[in-house]
């Protein structure tokens, strides 16, 4: 095999098990940091409950819900799911945003008396934009 060929597969390998995943992580944290902004910041507030219930989890069948918990600014909301997003370091773990009030799916697609705010939607469309 000519040396060419071996320099060649050591770097192919090189990339697909060091920089091909290190890439992969960043790209998922960058799009799930701004996934979890988006719709902490487009959740409408009233009590502060709906906003701070958005949690980060590399859980995809999360479920659950803190009544006490109210997050007027969604700084706090917003912090704890970076920590979250920050320390996952398998770059192929989904990482899944999730709120488990009851009334999250009514705020979001609307009801006949209420109009729908569509911040799921509306974070995913930005997200597309900015990552095209």
């Amino acid at each position: 095999m000519s040396s060419n060929i071996k320099q060649f597969e050591i770097g192919l390998k090189k990339f697909t098990q060091e920089t091909l995943p290190e890439d992969v992580r960043k790209l998922r944290n960058a799009v799930a940091l701004e996934a979890h902004r988006g719709v902490v910041m487009m959740t409408p507030v009233d009590t502060g409950r709906l906003r701070a219930n958005w949690s980060v989890t590399t859980n995809p069948k999360a479920s659950g819900f803190d009544w006490e918990k109210k997050d007027m600014s969604g700084s706090a909301t917003i912090a704890e799911g970076s920590a979250v997003i920050g320390t996952t370091k398998d770059p192929w773990t989904p990482i899944s945003l999730h709120n488990g009030l009851e009334y999250a799916e009514y705020v979001n697609d609307g009801t006949p008396r209420t109009r729908a705010v569509h911040m799921v939607e509306r974070t995913v469309a930005r997200i597309r934009r900015m990552f095209k």
